[in-house]
């Protein structure tokens, strides 16, 4: 009896400590093994994976975690690509700044943007790298009507007013009624491939005698002369229970059992050459593959209520046009960079930066330019180097985003992973502070180790002299790259600095002769590692083959702890010239260049 109830004591007391916190995962381990299993304990720690096959285990056994791939949409077109400057990547919706007489406008050095996180995301623009349209997504137009309405009009009274009587974001949206009802947008050239999206409101007294419906125009390119446009009509409002989609031409004519309600509904039509897809709220209203569509591109939008007590509200017009992502290489490390989508390109600095437009500075002279004469923002390369993080060290994939490119796009995030519930895990992130992010969000978790970080430049540099057109940075960047970190403790355990290279000259050990092997052995054009005027490593050392683009080569380098200092710590990466000629030099590339102590959780210190 007293045996059984030292047991039952036994087993109370030992799950406590391990209790399962977060989702199911399933788990690729370093051995090749997969298991179905949930994350347990705390970041002090350093987190276990537990699984009826594998028991409770360290992080240090799993190469991955995952959860159900299921890809997102952008919530609007209004949400930009962030490329920060330790190579994460982000979608986020920039917050406008307030601007009051308590709060002047001034040029800003922050910017504040929405992620679908629980909170904001605070990113100095020393953070930022780049800032363009989603990958693949050229925005055309997007219009929150915070602005303005241009290009709507109503044909018996020009230019339709703003209102703020019912707004999905903001504070104004496009009004619908007796009083204006008819509106029309006409784009400035017709669509071939991409996505119309608009949100609208439908009020809570549906049963008022009335109706309104969305025309979406569809111009023929080439049919014969006779027929020049289509119309898509989707009834947004009206008696019966149910949204109906009309274009008998190409054989649309669908009604769909969808309950009408009150509130903000969203409408998204994506169009190319023989295909054509509509939905409401992500149900599916049509989705055609249809020959004759390669006549047709979309033309324009028309909205009309009848009825005097017919009103629906429009907010979030967006048109997007499918393209392949553009290549502009960085002109000017110095200076901001703005890559326009007629393929000119313009510099100076960003002094201003809303939802609707940029404002760049170049000598006394000031321009704005609308986001969607935009092709990328490149912001000019700062020193900064990203604070350190402490405790599990990851790699995170969020969810990718659909409509953006044929393959979805997954948004990157590397931190310390800190926290985790039920709902949500916390990610240390050494730019945005902690981030606490939902898990339907999350897709993939890549443990590393156990310890601090500092990311010390993830944007891709070109280390030479010449340009070279195998690399993404084809004009170089110069012969000397450094960074200053502070620490202000030396952590227990092993220093490392790590990189990915592309086209370094290989020199090691069993590396196959090559023309410039000889000379690289002799100590000339190499590359060395630095740290506080020591000399660490020589980086073509370290390597017996080239890396590519597509195959990159990680490079992790011990470091003498002490080569360490506590305060400030110069880190450099230098070129060596030729010996013949002083002013030729390798050409190469660098990325995530990283300084690392691994220690072991319970001697981890903050």
């Amino acid at each position: 009896m007293l045996r059984q109830f030292l047991s039952l004591i036994l087993i109370a007391i030992g799950p406590a400590a391990a209790t399962a916190d977060g989702p199911r995962f399933d788990a690729l381990l370093r051995d090749g093994r997969r298991s179905m299993g949930v994350v347990t304990g705390g970041s002090a720690d350093g987190f276990q994976f537990q699984a009826r096959d594998t028991g409770t285990i360290s992080l240090d056994k799993i190469q991955s975690l995952e959860l159900p791939r299921v890809p997102r949409s952008l919530p609007d077109r209004g949400w930009k690509q962030l490329k920060l400057i330790n190579g994460d990547v982000l979608h986020a919706k920039l917050i406008p700044s307030v601007v009051s007489p308590a709060n002047p406008p001034s040029k800003p050095t922050t910017s504040q943007w929405i992620a679908g996180f629980e909170a904001p995301v605070n990113l100095p623009f020393t953070s930022l790298a780049q800032v363009s349209h989603a990958a693949g997504t050229h925005g055309v137009v997007y219009q929150d009507f915070e602005a303005d309405s241009a290009r709507w009009s109503n044909p018996a009274r020009g230019v339709i007013p703003l209102n703020r009587v019912q707004f999905r974001s903001g504070s104004h949206s496009l009004k619908c009624s007796s009083e204006e009802p008819s509106m029309k947008y006409q784009l400035a050239e017709p669509l071939v491939k991409g996505w119309l999206e608009f949100s609208f409101f439908l009020d809570p007294d549906l049963k008022a005698p009335g109706s309104s419906s969305a025309v979406i125009q569809m111009t023929e390119g080439t049919m014969p002369p006779g027929v020049q446009t289509r119309a898509l009509q989707i009834s947004l409002m009206g008696d019966e229970t149910w949204y109906e989609t009309q274009l008998p031409e190409i054989g649309i004519w669908q009604r769909h059992k969808i309950p009408r309600r009150p509130g903000w509904h969203t409408v998204v039509m994506e169009i190319q050459p023989g295909l054509l897809r509509l939905t409401l709220d992500n149900y599916p209203l049509a989705d055609c593959e249809v020959t004759m569509l390669e006549w047709y591109t979309l033309s324009g939008l028309k909205v009309t209520t009848s009825g005097e007590a017919a009103v629906v509200w429009i907010d979030d017009f967006a048109v997007t046009s499918s393209v392949r992502a553009s290549r502009f290489d960085v002109i000017d490390r110095g200076r901001d960079q703005v890559d326009l989508a007629s393929g000119d390109q313009l510099f100076g600095k960003l002094i201003g930066m809303s939802g609707r437009s940029i404002t760049l500075q170049a000598g006394a002279q000031q321009t704005e330019l609308k986001w969607p004469d935009l092709a990328c923002l490149h912001f000019a390369a700062s020193p900064s180097v990203a604070r350190g993080v402490t405790g599990r060290i990851v790699q995170m994939e969020l969810q990718p985003w659909n409509n953006t490119t044929p393959e979805p796009a997954s948004d990157t995030l590397s931190g310390a992973l800190i926290a985790i519930d039920q709902q949500s895990c916390t990610l240390d992130h050494p730019l945005c502070g902690q981030l606490k992010i939902p898990w339907n969000q999350v897709w993939r978790i890549r443990p590393t180790y156990h310890g601090r970080q500092w990311s010390l430049e993830g944007r891709p540099f070109h280390l030479g002299d010449e340009v070279k057109s195998a690399l993404e940075t084809k004009t170089p960047d110069g012969t000397l790259l450094d960074r200053t970190i502070d620490i202000e403790d030396i952590p227990d355990g092993a220093a490392y600095i790590s990189l990915t290279a592309v086209d370094l000259e290989p020199a090691g050990a069993g590396t196959l002769d090559h023309p410039w092997l000889k000379r690289l052995q002799a100590g000339e054009m190499t590359t060395e590692l630095w740290l506080n005027a020591r000399r660490i490593s020589v980086l073509n050392s370290e390597v017996t083959g080239r890396g590519t683009a597509s195959r990159p080569q990680r490079l992790r380098i011990k470091v003498p702890v002490d080569a360490i200092q506590l305060g400030k710590n110069r880190l450099e990466i230098r070129l060596k010239p030729s010996r013949g000629e002083p002013i030729e030099y390798d050409d190469w590339e660098l990325k995530d260049w990283r300084f690392e102590f691994e220690t072991k959780p319970a001697t981890a210190k903050k």
